[in-house]
């Protein structure tokens, strides 16, 4: 059982996402819209380091909600 969990949540393939021209475009589109940074990462299949750098070079002041 664990091993057929483990193949099942492995993504298809690697390629590097983040490297993509339109990947700066599709985070900040998703940020505005009210989308969560793990949101963001799990649906474009990159990095959270890779999200957080983009914001930050974006100037984006990023605050905890209450």
């Amino acid at each position: 059982m664990q091993r057929l969990l483990s193949t099942v949540y492995r993504r298809p393939c690697f390629e590097l996402k983040g490297a993509h021209s339109n990947t700066i475009t599709l985070i900040m589109r998703m940020w505005v819209r009210g989308c969560g940074i793990r949101a963001i990462s799990v649906i474009l299949c990159i990095s959270l380091g890779k999200v957080l750098k983009t914001l930050e070079r974006q100037q984006v002041t990023l605050q905890p909600k209450r």
